[in-house]
Formats: structure tokens, C-alpha cells, sequence
């Protein structure tokens, strides 16, 4: 009995990490993949992604953990917060800047999109819990479907695996995550109306 709850909690944080962090990945090579743009742009843009949407937040969150600013890689106190997200915007925003002058409008557009997303997420995060890892599930699956003409549908199988992993892992209530995905959901959903990919 005790076995099968750490595996149940073992395959929970494997799940958690798998779709994590790394949806960011596939959501930027999706894109990438798909623009018309050469070689150097390619180049520079991976560079851009890389630093300052991953690079940068990951790492400060790394560091503000060792030096002890947070209690935990997860954020969960409230007052806590501020300074791992506001150097998560900024990153986020400089990146978007720098897109706009390097990518075509479709890496624009889209960057566009996912910065608002996390934006919003990360200020409703300041407030209260939502589920980032739900959002970032339910908009990478849309992203990269819009991307690739709706032919990956079995993306959004990663929604209830999501679902089941972080609550067996008590990290959210259901509230929390349902609110993770509609949010997130809904502003990918109206970005993409918004800018006429559907």
C-alpha cells in the first residue's frame, strides 16, 4: 500500500515535470518550424527564447531559492512572489520587444499572445493560486495546433493527465486548475480570433 503511493506520487511529479517547463519548448519549435524566416533569424530567435523566457526566470527562481528570498521552486507563499514575477514579466516583456524586430509577423503574433497569457496569469498569481502548469497545457496544445492546421488534436490529452498530477500532488485545488485552463484557454482562443487565425 505504501509502495503504490509513492509510485502514484513518483509518476504525479514525473508528469508535473515532463509538462512543465518543457511545453514552453515545444510551443517556440513549433513555431520556429513553421515561419517563413532564414537561418540567422532562426538562430537569433532561439538565442532570444532561450535567455530571457526561460534563461532568465528559471534562473532567478533557482537563485532566489539557494539564497533563501523563497521557501520553495513552487512559490506557494503569497508574499513571496513579487520578485520572482516581476523579474518574469520584465524577461517576458524584453523578449517580446526584441521578437518584434528579429521574427515575421507570425513569431510576433504569436509571442504576442503568449505574453499576455503569462502576464495575466502571473498577476492573477500575485492574488491568488491558479494553475500554471494547466495553462500552460491547455494554450501550448492550442498554440501548436493552430500552428500545424489542428491536426495534432491528441495534444489536449495533457489537460486531465495535468489535472490528476497536480492535485495528487496537492499542489492546487480544482478551482485553481479549472481556472488555469479557461483562462489561459480563453485568452489563446481570443489572441488567435484577434489576429485571424481562426
Amino acid at each position: 500500500m505504501v509502495n503504490d503511493k509513492k509510485n502514484t506520487i513518483r509518476i504525479a511529479k514525473m508528469i508535473s515535470l515532463v509538462l512543465g517547463v518543457p511545453w514552453i519548448f515545444t510551443v517556440i519549435l513549433t513555431l520556429l518550424i513553421t515561419a517563413d524566416i532564414s537561418t540567422s533569424q532562426t538562430i537569433l530567435l532561439i538565442f532570444i527564447f532561450v535567455i530571457f523566457n526561460i534563461g532568465i526566470p528559471l534562473g532567478s527562481l533557482f537563485y532566489l531559492y539557494k539564497k533563501g528570498k523563497i521557501s520553495d521552486l513552487d512559490v506557494t507563499k503569497r508574499d513571496e512572489r513579487f520578485t520572482p514575477l516581476a523579474i518574469a514579466m520584465v524577461s517576458f516583456l524584453i523578449s517580446l520587444i526584441l521578437t518584434q524586430f528579429v521574427g515575421d509577423r507570425l513569431i510576433f503574433e504569436f509571442s504576442s499572445i503568449i505574453f499576455i497569457i503569462l502576464l495575466i496569469n502571473l498577476l492573477i498569481t500575485f492574488l491568488w493560486k491558479i494553475s500554471l502548469h494547466m495553462g500552460i497545457n491547455i494554450a501550448s496544445s492550442i498554440l501548436v495546433n493552430a500552428l500545424v492546421a489542428w491536426k495534432l488534436p491528441v495534444l489536449f490529452l495533457s489537460i486531465p493527465l495535468v489535472y490528476w498530477s497536480r492535485r495528487t500532488l496537492h499542489r492546487h485545488s480544482p478551482l485553481q486548475l479549472i481556472a488555469g485552463c479557461v483562462v489561459s484557454g480563453g485568452i489563446a482562443l481570443l489572441g488567435l480570433r484577434y489576429f485571424g487565425y481562426i
